[in-house]
């Protein structure tokens, strides 16, 4: 999908006797500023007024952008993806999925999804806040963890790139007898979607409004209306994550669905001879390496950029390190700080990947806001920091972004903790037009900084202040 195309939404609605609540979605769908949408709305066969309510807001606020079906008999959702979805989806890019009886709170959330999309995502979610006043427990999933192995993140709002609903089999929305499940749905959706990729993406807004109050959800059928889910659905759910993983489409084929020209998902290249080297003279140097980072994700980072890490560690020992975020870079970062007596601070956010080395201090913080001329960009929460010296380095992981990444807000929300004359600043995981951009707007807005780029196995942006930078060529000269 190239980025200069528009992005075709499909949004997946169905319901069931939820006519006073049809309205309110379809007119929240209505209302984006992403316009290419389509929607697909399902009546379960209703027993009132769904219907007739869903194809009257439909013409009146969707005309010419919809498809309604009825089905004959209660079928429920997982048959209604399998197969009103499945076919219907062939003509777009990207499905969301939206409740008939829930709607849209933020007017630009599919504008976010597609923007995320253009960046190489196949899934992106967000989060959603109940009508009884209670916030949604999604987040960021751990991406060296399979998703069956976590707890449940991703619900709505669930979106995916549609072609990766023609991979999933038929019977992975059914009871080990062939009947179509009729709890879970939701589950029974997101986990072969997941399986099939890493490329994911969770966007820290809550942007979904779920009607917990509707009489017809599973939960009010129950016992237990404290929760958001009956003893039916909890064993439906047991059922779902019995299923067998799906095969990985992100490792067999990573050209199929991310864009044109990112080099954060293209597939990764054979070593050159001088990077071979490197690697080489890095797992002599230091040996931890091998044994604290796996060599699958060894061998997807950048060894010259290793390299160039701990010569700059060397240079000054006793550095003080801040890591922001999670994943083999941080934890290459790690192992190379302490082979030369660096003091190291990790940041990650809630339910980010487990760390692998140890550092002096591991801080675990939620999502927090930071604006910059009204761009706002996520960061875990820079203030959960430790009271301490400031820090001379800092590496800023792709994952330690809960939203669009915007290094020039990054860069002025993370300024007050580095060292007013001499930092160094990494952010990875940069695609190169992102990496391009963010060049031109530091050196507008911060002409007294430094700023590379390289486009290589490990895209990053390293920012430096200028004093840092001639003494850095000083000590080479000498």
């Amino acid at each position: 999908m190239a980025s200069s195309q528009p992005i075709r939404v499909l949004m997946f609605m169905t319901g069931r006797n939820c006519a006073p609540y049809v309205a309110d979605a379809i007119q929240s769908v209505a209302r984006q500023t992403h316009r290419d949408v389509h929607v697909l709305f399902v009546d379960d066969c209703s027993d009132d007024d769904t219907h007739a309510a869903a194809q009257a807001a439909l013409e009146r606020l969707m005309p010419g952008r919809f498809t309604l079906a009825r089905n004959p008999e209660r079928m429920g959702k997982a048959y209604n993806a399998s197969t009103h979805l499945r076919e219907a989806a062939r003509a777009h890019d990207v499905v969301a999925v939206l409740d008939a009886d829930d709607s849209l709170l933020d007017v630009t959330v599919l504008a976010q999804l597609a923007h995320a999309y253009r960046q190489g995502n196949d899934v992106v979610w967000t989060n959603y806040l109940t009508d009884h006043g209670r916030f949604g427990g999604n987040g960021p999933l751990d991406r060296n963890k399979s998703p069956r192995q976590q707890r449940w993140l991703t619900s709505h709002l669930f979106s995916f790139r549609a072609a990766l609903l023609e991979t999933v089999p038929e019977d992975y929305f059914q009871y080990p007898d062939g009947q179509w499940l009729d709890a879970a749905c939701d589950l029974a959706i997101a986990y072969p979607i997941l399986d099939q990729t890493r490329r994911y993406h969770y966007i820290p807004v809550h942007a979904y409004r779920y009607t917990e109050s509707n009489p017809q959800s599973h939960h009010n059928q129950a016992e237990e209306r404290q929760t958001l889910s009956s003893p039916k659905q909890r064993a439906c759910a047991q059922i779902v994550l019995s299923k067998a993983p799906l095969p990985r489409r992100d490792v067999e084929d990573k050209s199929a669905s991310a864009p044109r020209g990112n080099p954060a998902s293209s597939p990764v290249a054979a070593a050159s001879p001088w990077e071979t080297a490197c690697a080489v003279h890095l797992a002599q140097e230091v040996p931890s390496l091998l044994r604290t980072v796996p060599a699958a994700e060894l061998n997807t980072l950048d060894a010259m950029q290793l390299l160039a890490w701990q010569q700059h560690l060397s240079q000054v020992p006793g550095r003080q390190v801040l890591c922001i975020g999670s994943g083999a870079a941080l934890e290459a970062m790690a192992c190379l700080a302490a082979q030369h007596g660096a003091s190291v601070t990790r940041l990650r956010a809630q339910d980010s990947a487990e760390p692998l080395a140890p550092v002096q201090d591991d801080v675990v913080a939620p999502w927090a806001e930071y604006i910059l001329d009204d761009a706002p960009a996520y960061l875990p929460e820079l203030a959960s920091l430790p009271e301490g010296p400031a820090f001379d380095t800092v590496v800023v992981a792709a994952d330690a972004w809960g939203g669009k990444r915007l290094p020039l807000v990054g860069l002025a929300a993370i300024a007050p903790l580095m060292h007013p004359t001499h930092f160094d600043l990494w952010m990875l995981g940069l695609p190169a037009e992102e990496l391009r951009q963010a060049q031109a707007l530091i050196r507008e807005a911060m002409p007294d900084v430094l700023s590379t780029a390289t486009a290589s196995r490990l895209p990053a942006l390293h920012i430096q202040a200028r004093l840092s930078a001639e003494a850095s060529s000083s000590e080479a000269a000498a």
